[in-house]
């Protein structure tokens, strides 16, 4: 089996993605499964070293990413006013969109079985990218209040895993376990 995961910008997006693979490793013939671990370039060296933990060998590689900064303690108007949050979100739309290219060369590429998106502004280009070629995508959410990410690749995801009960979140029940 060949599983793309992705997760990214912090710790919490990339240990559950180890578990996950070592729970794949235990259950499937060995040597039967093959992992590429997909991250931003800010947490390559926090994601490698975390990935190098797990039992079975997996392969790294970055992708450009942006994310939409968002700020409770200011209002709409408010993240209007501030130059600087509109400049680097509209640079970052820009990321997203080579981060997407990329993600379909990595994918194209890579042909997995599956994409397995854990969380993090990184599993946006990915997830579309999956969905736009045809693999089939499973987000694992395990926070009680979904990030904007997994809320936008829920309607393109095949199977949402959640980490709560389901009444927690507003995913399809249909796709979520």
């Amino acid at each position: 089996m060949k599983v793309l995961a992705v997760g990214g910008g912090s710790g919490g997006h990339v240990t559950p993605v180890a578990a996950v693979v070592e729970q794949l490793a235990i259950q499937l013939p060995a040597d039967s499964l093959t992992v590429l671990f997909v991250c931003d370039k800010a947490f390559e060296s926090q994601s490698r070293g975390i990935m190098a933990t797990v039992s079975v060998p997996i392969e790294v590689k970055t992708i450009t990413s942006g994310k939409l900064r968002r700020y409770a303690h200011l209002s709409l108007w408010q993240h209007f006013a501030h130059i600087s949050i509109v400049g680097r979100n509209i640079v970052d739309i820009f990321k997203v969109v080579v981060g997407f290219v990329q993600s379909l060369v990595l994918i194209a590429k890579f042909q997995p079985d599956v994409v397995f998106a854990k969380g993090g502004f990184v599993c946006l280009p990915v997830g579309f990218a999956a969905w736009c070629l045809r693999r089939p995508l499973v987000i694992h959410d395990s926070d009680v209040r979904p990030g904007l990410t997994n809320r936008l690749l829920a309607r393109f995801a095949n199977v949402i895993a959640t980490g709560f009960p389901l009444e927690n979140y507003s995913y399809p029940p249909v796709k979520s376990h």
